[in-house]
Protein backbone atom coordinates (compact mmCIF):
# COMPACT_ATOMS: atom_id res chain seq x y z
CA UNK A 1 0.00 0.00 0.00
CA UNK A 2 2.78 2.41 0.51
CA UNK A 3 4.02 1.75 -2.58
CA UNK A 4 1.08 3.04 -3.98
CA UNK A 5 0.40 6.03 -2.04
CA UNK A 6 4.66 6.46 -3.52
CA UNK A 7 3.37 6.03 -6.79
CA UNK A 8 0.10 8.37 -6.73
CA UNK A 9 2.16 10.99 -4.90
CA UNK A 10 5.28 11.31 -7.87
CA UNK A 11 2.67 10.66 -10.70
CA UNK A 12 0.77 14.15 -9.24
CA UNK A 13 3.90 16.30 -8.40
CA UNK A 14 4.94 15.18 -11.94
CA UNK A 15 1.38 16.58 -13.22
CA UNK A 16 1.44 19.22 -10.97
CA UNK A 17 4.83 20.18 -12.41
CA UNK A 18 4.36 20.32 -16.10
CA UNK A 19 0.80 21.98 -15.34
CA UNK A 20 2.01 24.63 -13.26
CA UNK A 21 5.26 25.32 -15.09
CA UNK A 22 3.22 26.02 -18.43
CA UNK A 23 0.99 28.04 -16.49
CA UNK A 24 3.89 30.51 -14.92
CA UNK A 25 5.58 30.63 -18.51
CA UNK A 26 2.58 32.09 -20.29
CA UNK A 27 1.94 34.62 -17.56
CA UNK A 28 5.49 35.67 -17.80
CA UNK A 29 5.13 35.20 -21.39
CA UNK A 30 2.09 37.65 -21.26
CA UNK A 31 4.17 40.58 -20.43
CA UNK A 32 6.90 40.15 -22.71
CA UNK A 33 5.60 42.29 -25.34
CA UNK A 34 7.37 45.08 -27.95
CA UNK A 35 4.99 47.46 -25.28
CA UNK A 36 7.49 46.60 -22.79
CA UNK A 37 10.14 49.38 -22.39
CA UNK A 38 12.47 46.97 -19.87
CA UNK A 39 12.13 43.87 -21.89
CA UNK A 40 13.02 46.24 -25.37
CA UNK A 41 15.97 47.99 -23.82
CA UNK A 42 16.84 44.44 -22.76
CA UNK A 43 17.05 42.84 -25.81
CA UNK A 44 18.89 46.11 -27.60
CA UNK A 45 21.46 45.60 -24.53
CA UNK A 46 22.29 41.74 -24.99
CA UNK A 47 22.15 41.88 -28.82
CA UNK A 48 24.63 44.72 -28.59
CA UNK A 49 26.48 43.10 -26.29
CA UNK A 50 26.29 39.37 -28.56
CA UNK A 51 27.37 40.91 -31.70
CA UNK A 52 30.29 42.68 -30.36
CA UNK A 53 31.47 39.35 -28.35
CA UNK A 54 30.60 37.09 -31.40
CA UNK A 55 31.15 39.30 -33.81
CA UNK A 56 27.23 38.38 -35.42
CA UNK A 57 25.17 40.64 -37.80
CA UNK A 58 21.80 42.32 -36.17
CA UNK A 59 19.76 39.63 -37.23
CA UNK A 60 21.64 36.90 -35.43
CA UNK A 61 22.56 39.24 -32.46
CA UNK A 62 18.44 39.74 -31.75
CA UNK A 63 18.25 35.81 -31.93
CA UNK A 64 20.48 35.03 -29.64
CA UNK A 65 18.85 37.56 -27.01
CA UNK A 66 15.50 36.21 -27.72
CA UNK A 67 17.22 32.89 -27.02
CA UNK A 68 18.36 34.40 -23.81
CA UNK A 69 15.21 35.68 -23.16
CA UNK A 70 13.33 33.11 -23.66
CA UNK A 71 15.78 30.76 -21.05
CA UNK A 72 15.62 33.53 -18.24
CA UNK A 73 11.75 33.70 -18.60
CA UNK A 74 11.59 29.41 -18.70
CA UNK A 75 14.34 29.42 -15.54
CA UNK A 76 11.75 31.55 -13.75
CA UNK A 77 8.77 29.73 -14.58
CA UNK A 78 10.06 26.49 -13.14
CA UNK A 79 11.66 28.36 -10.03
CA UNK A 80 7.53 29.49 -9.03
CA UNK A 81 6.71 26.03 -10.00
CA UNK A 82 8.71 24.29 -7.71
CA UNK A 83 7.65 26.63 -5.14
CA UNK A 84 4.08 25.46 -6.00
CA UNK A 85 4.97 22.21 -5.46
CA UNK A 86 7.08 22.30 -2.22
CA UNK A 87 3.66 24.70 -1.19
CA UNK A 88 1.61 21.50 -2.53
CA UNK A 89 3.44 18.97 0.04
CA UNK A 90 3.82 20.76 2.82
CA UNK A 91 -0.23 21.54 2.68
CA UNK A 92 -0.54 17.81 2.08
CA UNK A 93 1.50 16.96 4.86
CA UNK A 94 0.20 19.34 7.46
CA UNK A 95 -3.31 18.40 7.07
CA UNK A 96 -2.99 14.42 7.45
CA UNK A 97 -4.04 13.43 11.12
CA UNK A 98 -2.23 13.25 13.66
CA UNK A 99 -2.83 9.37 15.03
CA UNK A 100 -1.52 8.70 11.24
CA UNK A 101 2.28 6.94 11.17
Amino acid sequence: MRNLGGAIGIAMAGTLLNDRANLHFLRLAEHLTPANPAMTAMLDRVAGAEAAARGLDAAHAHQAALKLLWALTLREAQTMTFADIFLAILSASSSRPRWCP
